[in-house]
């Protein structure tokens, strides 16, 4: 995909910081300290080997600290800086700015400044960090961790960018505007916060390969979900086929008779024809909506409104490898793929019920990780099924009897084969311990048979969100009389 199929004004590591009043009320989730501090990102395509990750941050002008100004007047300086660590560690990606805003007049209602930055990433796994201090006062100072995961958009067939909740999009050929990307500028709403006095939820996204499809139409459909799952509302629209690559999806959803509380929207294209195979994509966002007015029927615990049916990946169809399986049989297959789900596919597969929602699932679950869905074949699949098939023969234990439900199975699904595996069976006063290496990521991870049964526990990694235990090869691996 080339650059140039994706209008926006980016300017990599040396973007400036844009500016604009935001009136969008103090009430803001994740704010931290008395800045009023947040901050969000969302992923676009890019070109074959790099995403566009878009970085959106938010913040009061009541909550610096003010002094004279080398121009004149009274300003207040806020720094902000982000950092990116890859898988490796090494050369991390830095990106910080300075920005002075003007003093507010005494008594003005409190502003909400929004910066905007662009950093074009190679797919894979990030830690981050996002730091920012009050210059004239550098007490007021907090950072926060998280981990980025860079998707690619280089698969064939329909894909979706990350859903960015907007306050609003304007039709605009200002080029030169700070927010302009596609032919609008597009006014972040960072908080991802509905409120009085518009309670209506805007949002943009952009569509990739429609112009590839080999149907004369495609079908975009929106749904609305409460915090349980469940959709209240949808609609969907048949758009036709487009001669660009890249199409983007504008909305707006009124949301005055919607309680407060947490929210998803989701958004699903798919097309399919006679003859044509069926081609999803769908994403979703988490937001909130703030509405007084509803009080009652929160009190009551009552939701939205009655919900048509519980959100899951079901509306694909089923695919014939899960067609005429049993609800066990189909419970056994999620088991083997759920290494590799994320965290909505999981809560979304805890409430399915029966064999025809959980085929569906698992269709759609695979369809979406399909390289080429051009092809009959599901190559992911199958190579992900080739590694349950070698976990089976090799690490079955006592308590593992399926191979794949033992530790060293999940790691070799959820991260494929290792670079180098250290084997110490019959070291002198040691139990059995098997040390990992995936050496393209700097990951290690350390196996121990604590029972010497064959049931090798996974005790220490050095890859983000694993066990960590620096002293495993003296408190696990060595013999003694106490253990």
């Amino acid at each position: 995909m080339s650059p140039s199929m994706i209008l926006r004004r980016f300017l990599p590591l040396a973007a400036v910081m844009f500016l604009s009043a935001a009136g969008m009320g103090p009430a803001l989730r994740a704010a931290t300290g008395p800045m009023h501090f947040i901050y969000t990102y969302h992923q676009f395509a890019y070109d074959d080997t790099l995403t566009l990750v878009e970085l959106n941050v938010q913040f009061s002008d009541h909550g610096l600290s003010y002094r004279a100004g080398e121009r004149g007047g009274m300003v207040g300086t806020l720094y902000t800086r982000f950092i990116f660590r890859d898988s490796v560690g090494k050369n991390p990606i830095v990106i910080d700015w300075g920005v002075e805003v003007p003093q507010p007049q005494a008594g003005a209602d409190p502003q909400f400044m929004l910066g905007s930055r662009l950093v074009a990433l190679r797919p894979g796994h990030y830690t981050a960090q996002v730091y920012y201090e009050d210059l004239a006062d550098p007490k007021q100072r907090d950072s926060a961790d998280f981990a980025l995961d860079v998707r690619p958009f280089t698969r064939g067939g329909i894909q979706l960018s990350d859903i960015e909740i907007v306050t609003e999009a304007t039709w605009s050929q200002d080029t030169a505007n700070q927010f302009y990307k596609n032919g609008y500028v597009v006014m972040p709403n960072v908080a991802s916060l509905v409120a009085p006095p518009f309670l209506v939820l805007n949002s943009y996204i952009e569509l990739y390969n429609a112009d590839k499809l080999p149907t004369g139409e495609y079908k975009v459909r929106y749904m609305l979900a409460d915090k349980y799952k469940n959709i209240f509302f949808e609609k969907e629209y048949t758009r036709p086929r487009t001669g660009s690559p890249a199409v983007v999806e504008l909305n707006s959803l009124p949301l005055d008779s919607v309680p407060s509380g947490e929210y998803y929207i989701v958004v699903k294209s798919y097309a399919d024809g006679p003859g044509a195979p069926t081609d999803t994509a769908m994403v979703f966002r988490s937001f909130t909506i703030s509405n007084p007015d509803m009080a009652t029927m929160i009190a009551m615990g009552k939701g939205p409104a009655e919900a048509t049916r519980k959100l899951d990946l079901a509306a694909a169809v089923i695919d014939p490898i899960y067609a005429g399986m049993r609800e066990e049989e189909l419970t056994e297959e999620y088991a083997k793929a759920k290494y590799i789900a994320n965290e909505f596919e999981k809560e979304l597969w805890e409430g399915l019920q029966g064999s025809e929602a959980k085929a569906r699932f698992l269709s759609s679950f695979w369809s979406v990780r399909d390289l080429n869905p051009e092809t009959p074949e599901n190559e992911a699949r199958d190579n992900y099924y080739k590694l349950v098939e070698e976990a089976r023969k090799l690490y079955r234990a006592p308590m593992a009897q399926k191979g794949w439900d033992s530790d060293r199975g999940r790691i070799l699904l959820q991260y494929g084969k290792p670079d180098g595996v250290e084997r110490h069976i019959q070291d002198f006063n040691m139990r059995p311990y098997e040390i990992w290496h995936y050496s393209s990521v700097n990951y290690d991870f350390v196996f121990v048979d604590r029972s010497e049964t064959g049931l090798y526990r996974l005790m220490h990694s050095t890859a983000p969100r694993e066990s960590k235990h620096e002293n495993w090869l003296v408190d696990y691996a060595t013999m003694n009389k106490n253990n």
